[in-house]
Parts: structure tokens; C-alpha cells; sequence
């Protein structure tokens, strides 16, 4: 499934990364990613939903905030624009009920509107 990986440096690119289908290394890839354990935090909860996988313990551990993953989190809200801190690298993910799924198409001008749509290779 494709994915976009938001590293929390501003200089670094964002970058497509592609999930494997097979949970235990879709699982390893995001850990590795995140650089741990991570926590769902869900951006739209409606189909096409978007989620965001974040380092579970980022804050405790120092992990500096990302602005760009905060910027599009905040957008997003339900109750309408917020401020929000999301810390470290995050990988951002379509939704569909409980399941991960490729970035939806819908989705694509807002990561455009917050530079974080990869460049194509």
C-alpha cells in the first residue's frame, strides 16, 4: 500500500513508501520508519479516512515536533482548525473502517497545499 513517510526535519523530503500486504513486515517497515512502537492517530475518520502513524512514546523521548505533520493534523480537526503537536517522523496512511489503505486521491491537493507530496522519481 502507498504511503507517504513526513520526517521530522524540515529540510529532509518527504518520501512515497510502500507497505508490505503481509502484517509482520508491514509492521517491522513502520517501526523502523517511526523508530519504534507507534500509535494510530487518526486524521479523518470518514471513507477515505486518513491516519497517521506515529512514534508512541515521541514526546517522553525528546523526538522534535514536526511541523508539517502538525500543520496537516491541526487542518484536518473535525471540530475545525487546531493546534496540534505531532513529534518525530510519521508515516501517513489512507483509512478505510480499521484498515490501512493507499493514500486516497481525495487526500492528494491537501498534501500539496502542505509540500508534503513526495516528488515522483
Amino acid at each position: 500500500m502507498r504511503t507517504i513517510l513526513v520526517p521530522e526535519r524540515l529540510e529532509d523530503e518527504t518520501e512515497w513508501i510502500d507497505l508490505p500486504a503481509n502484517e509482520a513486515a508491514r509492521l517491522r517497515v513502520v517501526q523502523e520508519a517511526v523508530g519504534g512502537y507507534f500509535a494510530p492517530h487518526v486524521l479523518v475518520a470518514t471513507n477515505p479516512g486518513l491516519i497517521m502513524l506515529v512514534h508512541e512514546d515521541g514526546p517522553a523521548m525528546g523526538a522534535p515536533v514536526n511541523a508539517r505533520a502538525s500543520a496537516l493534523a491541526g487542518s484536518l480537526h473535525p471540530n475545525g482548525p487546531q493546534m496540534i503537536a505531532i513529534y518525530g517522523t510519521v508515516i501517513v496512511a489512507g483509512l478505510s473502517g480499521v484498515d490501512l489503505t493507499d493514500i486516497p486521491d481525495a487526500a492528494i491537493g491537501k498534501f500539496r497545499e502542505f509540500h508534503l507530496l513526495p516528488k515522483v522519481n
